[in-house]
């Protein structure tokens, strides 16, 4: 089976956005990543936008789940003041 909805091309730092958004980025795992150089942190913000913002609408519109809704609003204002700096 390939599953192409979820399939992309692209920055890898774009699944680090992803991994964040998620809860699943770790620091061991940015240290292994690009041969120890990991992406600036503004950069994985900027990718991670996109899951939060998913993750909101999906909690208003899809499950009706406010924690939901919550993260994904707590996760743009993380980004938005990353991206600030």
């Amino acid at each position: 089976m390939l599953d192409l909805s979820n399939c992309t091309l692209g920055d890898p730092a774009a699944e680090l956005g992803r991994m964040a958004a998620y809860g699943a980025l770790t620091g061991d795992l940015l240290e292994t990543y690009a041969d120890g150089e990991p992406p600036d942190g503004r950069l994985i913000a900027a990718y991670a936008v996109d899951t939060y913002a998913l993750l909101g609408l999906l909690g208003a519109e899809e499950f009706a789940d406010q924690e939901l809704v919550n993260r994904g609003l707590q996760g743009l204002d993380d980004c938005l003041q990353r991206l600030r700096v």
